[in-house]
């Protein structure tokens, strides 16, 4: 749900910036970065890495796209030999906007098996 929140949150702030610019129509992005912190499975699992597609394709051609995704484990969890958290990185760039989000998908599909033990 906190995934939700944040993507449209992110999707707003940047509606409202472009709103304030009345001399282009078009949203100037570049050098994004995308940080996700998740404290449970379900929201891990309700993610949809399509949904940042439209965000994506607002960049500027040729921008660099930060991508990190951070699971915290719940406190109840108390075996020794689990971290407390983990998290993945990776960056793209706005012309291979297909590559960035095939690789967000399969970072929260191995997330999601790593989440689950």
């Amino acid at each position: 749900m906190k995934t939700l929140f944040f993507i449209i949150a992110l999707a707003l702030s940047t509606s409202m910036f472009a709103q304030n610019s009345k001399e282009s129509e078009k949203l100037d992005l570049s050098n994004l970065k995308v940080a996700m912190t998740v404290e449970n499975l379900k929201e891990l699992e309700d993610f949809n890495p399509e949904d940042l597609r439209e965000v994506f394709l607002e960049m500027n051609e040729n921008e660099e796209i930060e991508f990190s995704l951070k699971f915290i484990y719940p406190e109840q969890v108390k075996d020794p030999n689990i971290k407390k958290s983990f998290s993945y990185k990776l960056s793209g760039n706005s012309n291979e906007i297909e590559d960035l989000l095939n690789s967000i998908t399969y970072i929260q599909k191995i997330a999601v098996k790593v989440a689950s033990k």
